[in-house]
């Protein structure tokens, strides 16, 4: 008997007790509500899958894990299309280290690209007889889903820990404000599906995240699974080590980072070219809401045994005053406008120093955990950036990573 190849789940298929399902590599279609009001916890299913959404799974509380088999080649390797290619990498090393004491620094762009681990790592073993702390810098991009970062990094935290979360004081996704997987502004859509992009050479990551405490998992996965098959396929032999930024080509072993997880090339001051800022402070980010999902993370760390200490990215204190004094536009040829605060979020006519006030009270009311700096203390000037008002410039660097590493030494 030769049995029909079954391609397509459709409306109310599985319902009942079953908890775990796993779909066969013909699968290419899973209908709106297929998975009905049913006990499923975990997920099986390969990346060849066309259609599928979180409005596949109706009414299915426990449904917290996806399993996602690679087989077909990957496309964004050898792109170099993003920086945070090394995501994974990241990961890599976080597990390698898995069972040392640690220092995690987590963010966005802001602490990717201006902390440095490897001075945190001489500043915190400088008196001891053997290394007591390694330092791994952990932060990405702050687009990318922060509920999801920190599923994937709680397994590989124990005892001793400390971990640094230090968010761009203008992301959503950051400070948990918002929770989707499909972060989108206006004209900034291509962030939609980055964090997959980024997850590609490594899908077992993805397991790790319970995916009840996100939004639009699986539309994020059909969304990115369309748009890639428009790439030319792969293989993972083709990941990059040279790198080509602003027209100069860098080699490095692991592409982008050092072996700490340190954004690895050079960052040559912008000099005074302010209109490519970025900076803002958006206190209404830090709700109540927001700061429970993220203090239910900080109790989760703690609970482990690890530390958890606050401070925002570097800020440019030059946009901030004229982001204020223009109300979002910054001046040049044809203006800056920002693209991070939504127009939901208005500027309001307040003086410099109450808006750090409003931002340090946030903090200060919501957050659950040691913070090591106000916001004015992280602010820098133009000349002090790289490409974008979070990115310091090699010659800040170390400052604000010593704003850190003083800071942890009288809590340490």
């Amino acid at each position: 008997i030769k049995c029909a190849k079954v391609e397509t789940i459709t409306l109310g298929t599985f319902t009942g007790d079953v908890e775990t399902v796993v779909l066969p590599n013909t699968i290419e279609t899973v209908k709106d509500g297929a998975f009905s009001g049913c006990g499923i916890k975990e997920l099986y299913f390969y990346d060849n899958i066309s259609e599928i959404s979180d409005d596949s799974f109706v009414n299915c509380p426990n449904f917290s894990t996806l399993h996602i088999n690679a087989i077909e080649p990957p496309r964004y390797g050898p792109s170099n299309l993003y920086s945070e290619i090394n995501l994974a990498d990241k990961y890599d090393i976080l597990m390698l280290n898995a069972h040392k004491k640690k220092v995690i620094v987590f963010g966005g762009s802001g602490a990717y690209n201006s902390i440095d681990t490897n001075l945190i790592e001489d500043a915190l073993n400088e008196n001891a007889d053997e290394e007591e702390y390694i330092a791994i810098n952990m932060a990405v991009n702050g687009w990318f889903n922060a509920p999801a970062q920190f599923d994937m990094m709680l397994p590989f935290i124990g005892e001793g820990d400390i971990l640094i979360h230090a968010p761009e004081s203008s992301s959503a996704t950051g400070l948990m404000y918002t929770i989707t997987m499909l972060p989108s502004f206006d004209n900034f859509t291509y962030n939609r599906t980055r964090f997959f992009a980024c997850l590609e050479s490594n899908y077992d990551l993805i397991s790790l995240i319970d995916i009840r405490n996100v939004t639009d998992m699986l539309n994020c996965f059909a969304e990115f699974n369309a748009k890639r098959q428009d790439l030319k396929p792969t293989s993972y032999t083709d990941f990059p080590t040279e790198i080509k930024l602003f027209g100069v080509k860098y080699k490095k072993d692991l592409g982008w980072i050092d072996d700490k997880g340190n954004f690895a090339l050079s960052q040559e001051s912008r000099g005074s070219n302010v209109e490519t800022g970025e900076a803002d402070m958006v206190a209404e980010y830090i709700t109540e809401e927001s700061s429970q999902r993220l203090n239910s993370y900080y109790d989760k760390i703690r609970a482990k045994g690890a530390e958890v200490f606050f401070i925002t990215a570097p800020l440019n204190k030059d946009t901030l005053e004229l982001r204020l004094e223009y109300q979002g536009i910054i001046p040049g040829e044809s203006g800056y406008v920002y693209f991070n605060r939504p127009s939901s979020i208005p500027f309001y006519h307040m003086d410099f120093s109450e808006w750090q006030e409003s931002f340090d009270s946030a903090v200060e009311h919501y957050l659950e955990c040691e913070v090591l700096a106000t916001v004015s203390e992280t602010f820098f000037t133009t000349k002090d950036f790289f490409d974008l008002d979070y990115h310091l410039s090699d010659d800040a660097v170390p400052i604000y990573t010593e704003i850190i590493i003083n800071s942890l030494k009288n809590y340490i």
